[in-house]
């Protein structure tokens, strides 16, 4: 504390130097010289972009690329595995028996799971799925084809949880579990 009657903020501080304004990108244009009176626009062709701007594609520049894409176009099986064929036969065999025995103003809720549980059968052509995945789909499968609802829905959940960490597997999990609903 000072002297009473002086507060401790007296002095103003030392004044601080200004910072330089923005550079590069940021920096506001500078002024053109030599440039034609009324501001109008340089003529001639452009020097190429900006140092500093992008060129191109940038996920390219960043060595990033999408999906790789399928081995074998959608709706084609005829490459699915012997070992994990039985996934399919039991899957498309109740998808069937559901387009056969749903009345016509249901029709739309068959189309729908057959579009939802589409892509499971890709990934089964493309052999996309892990093999633990390919496992719990055989066991599931089985459930479904002995008609255990109750075993087939805990299996669901099973793969449901574990199968997301190493699968993207929500895209046909929901068709799978209409089937076992629909048992």
């Amino acid at each position: 504390m000072g002297p009473p009657g002086q507060s401790q903020f007296a002095h103003p501080p030392p004044p601080q130097q200004q910072q330089p304004g923005p550079q590069g990108q940021f920096a506001p244009p500078l002024p053109r010289m030599n440039a034609p009176p009324g501001g109008a626009p340089p003529q001639g062709p452009p020097h190429g972009p900006p140092r500093g701007a992008p060129t191109g594609n940038g996920s390219a520049a960043l060595g990033r690329t999408g999906p790789p894409p399928p081995k074998y176009p959608p709706g084609d099986r005829s490459h699915i595995s012997d070992e994990i064929q039985p996934v399919y036969v039991v899957l498309s065999g109740q998808l069937e028996r559901l387009k056969q025995t749903t009345p016509p103003s249901q029709k739309r809720l068959v189309d729908d799971l057959a579009r939802r549980i589409n892509p499971l059968f890709d990934a089964l052509n493309c052999d996309t799925l892990s093999k633990p995945v390919q496992e719990k789909l055989l066991v599931l499968s089985r459930a479904i084809e002995a008609h255990d609802r109750d075993g087939a829905m805990a299996l669901h959940m099973d793969l449901l949880t574990t199968g997301s960490l190493t699968d993207d597997i929500g895209l046909w999990m929901s068709g799978v579990k209409q089937l076992i609903l629909r048992l």
